[in-house]
């Protein structure tokens, strides 16, 4: 299972950022490098695309974005109908986790703007907001030193006053889906895989996205202790 299962990830994940490539190379870009990288020590594959921002067409943009996340979906149902038409052995375990593996990426992670990447950038390019997630993590930044600690030399994210609440349910959005999303990788990792692997990733996620932020934060209140006006609510 454990062979197969990496045989359908290997293929999920060839089909879609050979996707992102040939839609790119369609609007006549350059892609100049594709290959494997590590994320937590997982192996992952990418697809250099960044030249797609040259394209003055938004819609160009999008559909090169959206092309991985669209050819999982169709890698997903011809799978179905492969499972279930075919009789249990090698095909048929293959597809089953072609199916799993090609949906589940799709909407967890690839499509899933709350997550930095295809849906991310399809959101951006819909809304028109470039750098959504920078200005979320200042707006949130702001909220916290300027608004809580009255520190007013933290200015608020550029904006309009919509744009600035857009940013401040994104950036909030966005911390819980990940805290949730990790935690659960994590608990199934320990629960059903690994326990020792389990704990040291979920050492490595308290350190990388709770420790490192507070300590931050913390280090940025004391250099701004002077400018404090404490004022919860205000």
């Amino acid at each position: 299972n454990i062979l197969v299962l990496w045989i359908a990830i290997a293929s999920a994940k060839l089909v879609h950022e050979m996707s992102h490539a040939y839609t790119a190379k369609q609007f006549g870009l350059r892609v100049p490098e594709m290959g494997v990288a590590f994320l937590l020590f997982f192996p992952c594959l990418y697809c250099n695309t960044t030249a797609a921002w040259e394209l003055a067409d938004r819609r160009q943009r999008m559909l090169i974005a959206l092309a991985g996340i669209l050819s999982e979906v169709v890698l997903g149902v011809v799978s179905t109908y492969v499972w279930y038409f075919t009789r249990p052995g090698l095909v048929n375990s293959v597809a089953f986790w072609l199916v799993a593996v090609s949906l589940t990426s799709s909407v967890l992670f690839n499509g899933n703007p709350l997550l930095k990447f295809d849906g991310y950038f399809v959101l951006t390019d819909m809304l028109q907001l470039p750098n959504l997630q920078v200005k979320s993590v200042a707006q949130i930044r702001y909220l916290f030193f300027n608004r809580v600690f009255g520190i007013e030399s933290v200015q608020a994210a550029r904006g309009t006053r919509g744009e600035r609440a857009l940013y401040s349910s994104y950036g909030i959005a966005s911390f819980i889906y990940r805290f949730f999303l990790y935690g659960s990788i994590i608990a199934g990792v320990y629960l059903r895989f690994d326990k020792t692997i389990g704990v040291v990733l979920g050492g490595m996620a308290l350190i990388l996205f709770v420790v490192r932020p507070l300590m931050r934060g913390s280090i940025g209140l004391m250099k701004r202790r002077s400018e404090m006006n404490f004022r919860p609510g205000g």
